[in-house]
């Protein structure tokens, strides 16, 4: 079945004519035409009437377009793509600031009825980079390839109209994303962010909207992965790394970056103590060390994550409990990935908390 999305050109299937889709809602789309009228019709009378740009023309074999883009054409392009489907980050002082990285986001068209309206589901890019991305649905046992295209640095993408009745479609799925920056003495690397999110909190918890300054409105907001969590290498560090991967491939090792923890009866201890993860930890002020070690920790749960690593156990020990809670807090941001409790009291006292990724 084709995937439509908003600001997309298509012609009308049973009679002449065509538009662009200025919204969607269930199987009904919404085509603005020529004399700026919207038409309502249904979603099987419709088709693509080209590719939205040459990178598409390239995927979809339409050369001919891609060799004759006329400027009329390339209009059509900027106001289709770049005005209507992307657009910078809504930056409301009066909202919380959200951490820098990759979110999706849904939010409820009508603010009134935050439970019951649909949804209009957007790509973020909270990043000083520009991203191309591929979004991936899961379906049973089989992805579906929704859209691609490319994000610029602290823009949304919309992607989609959602109503509550097809709002699991969006369940589970995988975001494949390739960065960019036109000049740095290190480069990141390429990531497939899975995500999988439990639908009925949408549909019954007013709490799990937020506001932010991502868009200005309440929303929920389900973070890909973080900046910092990235991986990325310096280019001094660039050699020695190649050599280090052909010697490991060439004896067959793959690079696993739970290695360094011990592993036990099949779920890795990662002991956070600041002696263990933060050289010359002397130096640092309390404060500094505790977020020091709380970035630590949210690193190692991206990476569990990414990696298909199921049991973790985290070693913080007692103190005054503010490290455990803080930690709580994090582990709320990825509840639909995991789940967490009091790791065995017999194994390690009272100060270590189990993770299970799902």
């Amino acid at each position: 079945m084709v995937q439509f999305k908003k600001g997309q050109r298509v012609k009308f299937l049973n009679e002449k004519g065509g538009g662009i889709i200025a919204k969607i809602e269930g199987n009904i789309v919404y085509v603005t035409i020529e004399d700026g009228f919207d038409i309502p019709v249904k979603m099987q009378d419709i088709i693509p009437a080209q590719a939205n740009t040459t990178a598409e023309a390239l995927f979809t074999n339409e050369k001919e377009l891609a060799s004759t883009f006329s400027a009329d054409n390339q209009e059509v392009e900027e106001e289709t793509q770049s005005d209507e489907a992307i657009s910078s980050i809504d930056n409301h002082p009066a909202f919380p600031r959200a951490e820098e990285g990759i979110y999706l986001a849904f939010v409820p068209q009508n603010q009134n009825h935050i439970l019951t309206a649909p949804l209009d589901l957007y790509l973020i890019n909270n990043t000083k980079l520009e991203l191309l991305y591929n979004v991936l649905l899961q379906q049973q046992d089989s992805y579906l390839g929704y859209d691609y295209g490319n994000v610029y640095a602290h823009s949304k993408l919309y992607l989609a109209t959602v109503s509550r009745e097809n709002l699991n479609e969006w369940a589970e799925g995988l975001v494949q994303i390739l960065f960019h920056q036109s000049s740095s003495k290190f480069y990141y690397h390429s990531l497939d962010a899975g995500f999988k999110i439990r639908m009925h909190k949408l549909m019954q918890n007013e709490t799990a909207y937020s506001e932010l300054h991502l868009m200005g409105e309440k929303a929920y907001y389900h973070q890909l992965i973080s900046l910092a969590a990235i991986p990325k290498t310096n280019m001094t560090d660039k050699n020695s790394k190649h050599e280090q991967d052909k010697a490991e491939a060439s004896i067959g090792i793959k690079s696993n970056p739970f290695a360094k923890y011990t592993l036990r009866e099949g779920v890795y201890e990662i002991d956070l103590h600041a002696d263990k993860i933060i050289p010359h930890a002397e130096k640092y002020a309390p404060e500094s060390i505790m977020q020091k070690q709380l970035a630590y920790f949210r690193e190692v749960i991206e990476q569990a994550i990414a990696s298909n690593v199921k049991d973790l156990v985290f070693i913080h020990g007692v103190g005054v409990g503010r490290l455990k809670y803080e930690m709580k807090k994090i582990l709320h941001d990825y509840e639909d990935n995991l789940s967490y409790e009091d790791a065995s009291i017999l194994q390690y006292g009272v100060g270590a908390t189990k993770v299970k990724i799902f």
